[in-house]
């Protein structure tokens, strides 16, 4: 971000969740947030988030692709896509 010409200190991080906070002291050392804020419900705030959330269908499909260890990466990956 400071290359962008923002820098952590100048922002507040809010720390969320069932299990944010319990990692928000190693993900955030040494980067120099002005304030670390975890909210007293951090639980309850995040599933606030979800519930008040906009409704948004994803459509997935999972491929299974069997790569043979000896073909060369190029050539399985020209035939990934015909399975």
């Amino acid at each position: 971000m400071t290359g962008e010409g923002y820098a952590p200190s100048n922002f507040k991080c809010i720390s969320y969740g069932g299990g944010g906070p319990v990692h928000t002291a190693g993900y955030t050392s040494g980067l120099g947030f002005d304030e670390v804020l975890i909210p007293e419900w951090a639980a309850a705030f995040s599933a606030f988030g979800c519930g008040a959330a906009d409704f948004e269908y994803r459509y997935d499909q999972t491929t299974n692709i069997d790569i043979d260890a000896d073909v060369p990466r190029s050539e399985a990956a020209a035939t990934a896509g015909d399975n």
